[in-house]
């Protein structure tokens, strides 16, 4: 059980972020940014993602250097920020909080009375575009986290107004068992990342934990014996038994059961 301060961010003022251009940074500080923070971020290399933050009116420092992280209350760190990075360890002696990426998105989806996460061993990255694209082309304004690059919303992120996101969810050391869905999805599950994990059957009890962490649904491919498994003997909602390319034809139904109207839909 991953246990976090969905407080964390109450009262925060200043927010930096250590590693800005990620990827999976980029749509944490577009969603951040549109709640009103002030965000500053650092990086080491010029990329198309820093260029798109710095539009957003972010300042921006280019090397990383202890002195960057003054004056903030909240400090961000990508996974892939070493421990002897000036900026790490300037924030961890500076005695104010510190986040590791995934963290905070996870205080992110908790925030969304529609957290829509999507996961899966393979296809994740395609099918949470597929859900972002038909939603944002129905005109909801909602928010997103991929982890690839979405023509239709500019990017592997969007900040929206209203209470629905879609988050692509990664299992690679159990970080998805910090996001906090509404709706959870699972594609499929196989034996990936056995140098964490160990065996396909802790593979198995991972997903489980996810989708024990849906608030309200669950969605799963039910041709998939090890999907199966990982459901089994969790409190589901709704059950979507079809192969991946009936998923394909009628991922439709997704924006109904993705809707705001408090109640489960037959897909």
């Amino acid at each position: 059980m991953v246990i976090m301060n969905l407080n964390i961010l109450n009262g925060k003022k200043h927010i930096h972020f250590i590693g800005i251009g990620g990827s999976g940074m980029y749509p944490l500080a577009q969603i951040l940014h549109s709640w009103g923070y002030y965000l500053t971020g650092s990086d080491n290399n010029e990329t198309e993602t820093l260029e798109a933050v710095r539009k957003l009116g972010i300042p921006v420092m280019l090397g990383q250097r202890a002195e960057n992280i003054a004056g903030a209350d909240l400090i961000v760190h990508t996974a892939a920020i070493m421990a002897d990075n000036p900026e790490l360890i300037a924030a961890k002696a500076s005695g104010v909080p510190v986040l590791e990426r995934s963290e905070l998105l996870g205080i992110v989806t908790s925030k969304y009375d529609n957290a829509i996460c999507i996961c899966g061993t393979h296809g994740k990255t395609t099918t949470t575009s597929m859900a972002a694209q038909i939603l944002f082309t129905a005109g909801v304004d909602l928010s997103a986290f991929i982890g690839g690059k979405l023509p239709c919303i500019g990017g592997s992120g969007r900040a929206g107004k209203s209470d629905i996101m879609v988050c692509e969810s990664c299992e690679f050391v159990d970080t998805f068992l910090k996001l906090y869905p509404d709706v959870a999805v699972i594609l499929n599950v196989d034996a990936d990342h056995l140098d964490y994990f160990g065996t396909l059957e802790n593979v198995i009890k991972s997903f489980h934990k996810f989708a024990e962490k849906a608030s309200r649904t669950v969605i799963y491919n039910g041709n998939d014996s090890n999907t199966r498994k990982a459901i089994r003997r969790t409190a589901i909602t709704m059950r979507h038994r079809c192969s991946m390319s009936a998923v394909w034809r009628r991922t439709s139904s997704l924006c109904i059961m993705t809707s705001p109207w408090g109640r489960s839909c037959c897909m």
